[in-house]
């Protein structure tokens, strides 16, 4: 266990320790101000307060995957069996574990997240306890084959599920809410980031106009 730094994360006066100090970026770098480069072997935030949502939520981040050999999470549990979001193993898409295991529990998205490049990933859970998930804002994707997802939600960790699998690459702008974002509000938060790229000089504007051509297009095919 290396050196902890305390943060103050996710509003509400909650921090978290930062183990092995994970190295901060900044501008160009981030979608938004400062961001975390974690090492994929050490590096992780753990919450003083646990968050659990009961019922309705959103989870949002960006993220900025290294490689895929590994799992690399945003969020974590308490244990090994616990609530998880993030990526894949060995491949580019949403990995979802919404209840406790079994694996009937665990999902992937349809769509792709590219490596080496900020990608805006994100869930969300209705009043129907149905699950969506959205990959650079492309739409709602219903997951679970529509079947209804209850329980608590449980946030512990950020970079990292339990401690066995550590984010390779950077996360940035990390958010939960206690209600379902509609659609429309998903892809402003995406608008944003997207913004915030452009501005920082982390895109062009031609990747800027290709990616805000991609969206409009998804929309239009849902």
């Amino acid at each position: 266990m290396g050196p902890v730094q305390v943060l103050k994360i996710l509003g509400g006066g909650n921090e978290g320790s930062l183990t092995d100090f994970a190295n901060w970026r900044s501008d160009i770098d981030c979608i938004y101000k400062n961001c975390l480069d974690f090492n994929g072997s050490s590096n992780v935030i753990t919450l003083n307060n646990t968050i659990t949502l009961s019922n309705v939520l959103t989870v949002s981040a960006w993220v900025y995957r290294d490689t895929n050999s590994t799992y690399d999470f945003v969020t974590g549990s308490i244990t090994s069996k616990g609530n998880k979001f993030g990526l894949s193993s060995g491949k580019n898409k949403i990995f979802l574990r919404v209840l406790d295991y079994p694996a009937s529990s665990d999902t992937n998205s349809s769509d792709h997240v590219v490596l080496a490049q900020w990608t805006f990933i994100a869930f969300t859970r209705n009043s129907s306890d149905k699950i969506d998930l959205y990959v650079n804002n492309g739409g709602a994707k219903r997951a679970f084959s529509d079947a209804a997802q209850t329980g608590d939600f449980i946030i512990k960790r950020l970079g990292s599920d339990e401690g066995s699998n550590y984010m390779d690459g950077r996360l940035n702008e990390i958010r939960v809410y206690d209600r379902a974002l509609s659609s429309f509000q998903i892809r402003n938060l995406y608008l944003v980031g997207l913004d915030n790229l452009l501005a920082s000089g982390a895109i062009n504007k031609n990747e800027y106009s290709q990616r805000i051509a991609d969206l409009n297009l998804n929309y239009a095919e849902n």
